[in-house]
């Protein structure tokens, strides 16, 4: 993500491309929906560090976000953020 103006939110981005996200769910133009249930959970990351919403979360140089829906264990998420953080940022 690269942002031209200073505090804006994540959410701005996402409504920019018609992606509705909160805490609880993560809704595409398309209708699919991604919600916490009895059985998945929609967790944040920042910086390798879970947040309970990123919406109103203001992008910093560096930053690495993860996204993740489902049932993983905490070892999962581990690797998930280990290969976020192997991935370059390309600098302009």
């Amino acid at each position: 993500i690269h942002r031209h103006s200073t505090g804006v939110e994540l959410e701005y981005m996402f409504n920019s491309m018609k992606i509705a996200v909160d805490e609880n769910c993560f809704v595409f133009p398309d209708g699919r929906q991604f919600c916490n249930n009895a059985d998945y959970k929609l967790k944040f990351y920042v910086n390798q560090k879970q947040v309970d919403d990123i919406a109103g979360y203001i992008i910093q140089d560096d930053d690495r976000i993860l996204i993740t829906y489902g049932n993983e264990d905490q070892l999962a998420i581990d690797k998930q953020l280990s290969e976020l953080n192997a991935q370059a940022i390309n600098r302009l």
